[in-house]
């Protein structure tokens, strides 16, 4: 009989990766979990859509952006505890690095799309 092992990884570029079927996860004993983006140069940001793990349980976040990853500025959040998939945030405007804070709710995302 053949014996199977599952491993789990939950990397921060599983967010990026448009795979339902990887996931960021911050640390169990991380009491103000984020994650943060590189754009790589300075976007348009337009919307970006947050598939949360655990939907239907609910989260509250606040997304920030920066132009240099050292001086950061709220640019959309969450602050009532919604159920859904995925919670949007609109006009973000000019930024280089983004920065999810996630408040309430599972600390993790299956995906973080991000449009122009």
């Amino acid at each position: 009989m053949k014996k199977y092992t599952r491993t789990y990884t939950y990397q921060a570029a599983h967010v990026g990766n448009e795979s339902n079927g990887t996931r960021w996860m911050a640390a169990v004993t991380d009491s103000s979990p984020y994650i943060t983006v590189d754009l790589k140069e300075m976007r348009n940001v337009g919307e970006c859509q947050f598939y949360f793990t655990k939907p239907t349980e609910g989260h509250t976040w606040r997304l920030e952006k920066s132009v240099d990853g050292k001086h950061w500025q709220a640019c959309a959040e969450e602050k009532k505890l919604q159920a859904r998939s995925p919670h949007v945030a609109v006009g973000i405007g000019e930024a280089r690095y983004l920065r999810l804070h996630i408040l309430r709710g599972d600390a993790g995302l299956w995906e973080w799309k991000i449009y122009e």
